[in-house]
């Protein structure tokens, strides 16, 4: 029940701070409801295996982290093709002066 109301809540912050266009209200609900949700979905997998498998709780509980590194290792790459399809480097797309361009804020909306 805790997995499903974080999971709710956790595709809920995504949604909704894709239409934010306040920096602040953007980092209230991405980072604060979204890190908070990851935060409370993160546990019911591993208690879940550690019922299942009591006598190898190292090896799921391996298996379970690893598992979430490498969807975030997987979606880095998918979430970099959506932003710079282009392929464009930092330095020509102007963030060595710490301001986003053009090209990459309009197409962060869509990533989210």
């Amino acid at each position: 029940m805790y997995l499903l109301i974080g999971s709710v809540f956790l595709g809920g912050s995504v949604f909704i701070s894709s239409f934010i266009s306040n920096f602040y209200g953007f980092v209230v609900v991405f980072g604060i409801v979204f890190g908070t949700t990851i935060g409370c979905t993160y546990m019911p997998p591993f208690a879940n295996a550690y019922k299942y498998f009591p006598r190898n709780k190292g090896m799921v509980s391996g298996i379970v982290s690893s598992g979430f590194g490498f969807g975030a290792f997987v979606m880095s790459f998918i979430s970099l093709a959506v932003i710079n399809p282009d392929g464009d480097n930092a330095a020509a797309l102007g963030f060595h002066d710490k301001t986003f361009p053009k090209e990459v804020a309009d197409n962060l909306p869509k990533m989210l």
